[in-house]
């Protein structure tokens, strides 16, 4: 079957348009933006994103220079929120392992 990838890049309305997805078919891999900033003004608290995740099924990582992916837990995702300005933002990349 052909692999299905979705990439969020919506200004830290990122939950709710994962929480749009409903109940079909997860996409593979999801790439999403992550601004700290814009979060917490949409009202968007950090557990809620990476609970999203792991309760489907998806390994939690944060994209790196060059497209690496690095594995991370909930406490390494507070940690790269901690290390990020306001200004910045990071991509997470959910890869489904059902």
């Amino acid at each position: 079957a052909a692999k299905i990838v979705l990439k969020i890049d919506v200004e830290g309305f990122e939950l709710p348009v994962l929480k749009g997805i409903g109940t079909g078919r997860l996409p593979d891999c999801i790439i999403a933006e992550y601004n700290p900033k814009w979060q917490r003004a949409g009202g968007f608290a950090a557990p809620d994103f990476y609970e999203w995740f792991s309760s489907r099924g998806y390994r939690f990582h944060i994209m790196g220079a060059g497209g690496t992916l690095t594995p991370v837990s909930l406490e390494r995702f507070y940690q790269a929120i901690e290390a990020t300005s306001d200004t910045d933002s990071f991509d997470v990349v959910g890869l489904h392992h059902a």
